[in-house]
């Protein structure tokens, strides 16, 4: 999952190279506040149970029913 990093990182470069600084920041900071999001944000309703071939699922599931 480096790929992404380096894309950013490279549009980011190409923007400030470009002398649109302001521009190259939201970007970068854009990708930041995503990258925090999908750290932080709250697990689906459904969870682990998706998976029905895990045991630890169905654990998980018959716990809540």
């Amino acid at each position: 999952m480096l790929l992404p990093w380096l894309a950013v990182l490279a549009v980011v470069l190409l923007l400030d190279a470009l002398h649109l600084g302001v521009l190259a920041t939201a970007v970068a900071v854009t990708w930041l506040v995503y990258c925090v999001w999908t750290w932080v944000r709250p697990e689906r309703a459904t969870g682990p149970a998706e998976d029905p071939a895990d045991p630890a699922a169905r654990r998980v599931e018959a716990q809540y029913r």
